[in-house]
């Protein structure tokens, strides 16, 4: 392996030295240095002198040498290409052709030509045959003359057109009497709006009278349901309807006279609005003035009404609002009030995203809840 790689070494070191010994061995050629060219130059006259006839000339005509028949045979030409001797060169006189201005090396003898061999006689033009005389045209026949058009009709004479019958004269129009002035109508003067009554206050001794009948009331009912469950535990088959105990039925009706004469059920909620606060079974409210108005207070925050039905009189819209015990909504408020018109539905719907907007209430009491679980709300948008 080492002595193949140092022979390969050895081999192409010593074609490099040979290659530069070379090439500096080689004289450098002088750009400066012109070559003379030899050139012949060669007459052209025969190639180019060529007869030029006339057509309208006339017609020679030569005699054409015929081939003479003899017995003596044609002296054959000597042979010079191949013969020993030397055959006398003729000299050639070159002409003179302008020097020129760089020097030429000189040029070199030329060289003897061999002998040109002798052109052979031109053979006799053909005589060219005559013209064939041009036969005579026929004479073109004559067209035929055109036929004469007929002569067109005169046009019938336009009939008058009948003269236009004469406009009648328009009539002139009455002057239409001038209408009344209308009497300006006197404005109607608006009505004084009713101030808000004052609510009377709870008395103390009513507020006091229905805590304890609703205590005993709660009472009996407990005492009530607990005997009721155990006397179905004892016997699997349904219990029969028992008469209702006349105490209860006195103290139901007592409550419900009493809620109906509590004013404080009947509160505003700032809005023009009335709110019905309790659960369905009828239990009674339990929200004091300052919590329904802070309730009122932050439904009309939310609330921006359409313009038109702050001017239209008796517009009221009703919602019932249902509460979680965190004070969010449980549910959509629903609307009470009936669609009668689209000023209806646009105020209801306003009152509706109001509610919402505004949703949660925080500022409901927790403890109270089952008083304020489902709320009727009025709505009257010229109270805003």
């Amino acid at each position: 392996m080492r002595i193949g790689t140092t022979v390969s070494v050895v081999g192409h070191a010593a074609v490099l030295a040979l290659t530069l010994v070379s090439l500096s061995s080689v004289e450098r050629l002088d750009p400066n240095m012109d070559r003379a060219i030899t050139v012949d130059l060669v007459p052209i006259d025969e190639f180019s002198n060529i007869r030029v006839g006339d057509l309208q000339s006339e017609v020679v005509e030569t005699e054409t040498p015929s081939a003479v028949e003899t017995e003596e045979q044609a002296e054959l030409a000597e042979r010079t290409g191949n013969t020993e001797e030397d055959q006398p060169t003729p000299e050639v006189t070159p002409e003179e052709s302008p020097a020129p201005t760089i020097e030429s090396a000189p040029a070199p003898e030329p060289e003897a030509a061999p002998e040109p061999e002798p052109e052979p006689e031109p053979a006799p033009e053909p005589e060219p045959e005559p013209a064939p005389e041009p036969e005579p045209q026929p004479e073109p026949t004559p067209p035929p003359a055109p036929t004469p058009r007929p002569e067109p009709e005169p046009a019938p004479e336009p009939t008058p057109e009948p003269e236009p019958a004469p406009t009648p004269e328009p009539t002139p129009e009455p002057e239409p009497e001038p209408e009344p002035i209308p009497e300006p109508i006197p404005e109607p003067e608006p009505e004084p709006e009713p101030e808000p009554q004052p609510v009377a206050p709870v008395p103390p001794q009513v507020t006091a009278s229905v805590e304890q009948l609703r205590e005993r009331f709660a009472q009996q009912r407990q005492a009530q349901e607990q005997a009721e469950q155990e006397a179905a535990e004892q016997q699997p088959t349904p219990p029969t309807d028992q008469p209702t105990d006349p105490l209860s039925d006195d103290l139901a009706d007592r409550i419900a006279d009493l809620i109906n004469e509590d004013t404080s059920r009947g509160t505003t909620t700032g809005q023009g609005g009335q709110q019905s606060l309790g659960e369905s079974t009828g239990t009674a409210a339990t929200l004091t003035q300052s919590e329904q108005a802070a309730l009122a207070a932050a439904m009309r925050r939310c609330w921006t009404p359409p313009i038109a039905a702050q001017n239209t009189p008796g517009l009221t819209v009703r919602l019932l609002v249902t509460f979680n015990q965190d004070g969010s909504l449980a549910a959509t408020p629903q609307i009470l009030s009936a669609m009668t018109d689209d000023l209806v539905r646009a105020t209801a719907l306003s009152a509706q995203r109001a509610v919402q907007q505004c949703a949660p209430y925080t500022i409901l009491p927790p403890e109270k809840y089952q008083s304020w679980r489902e709320v009727d709300v009025t709505f009257d948008p010229r109270e805003v």
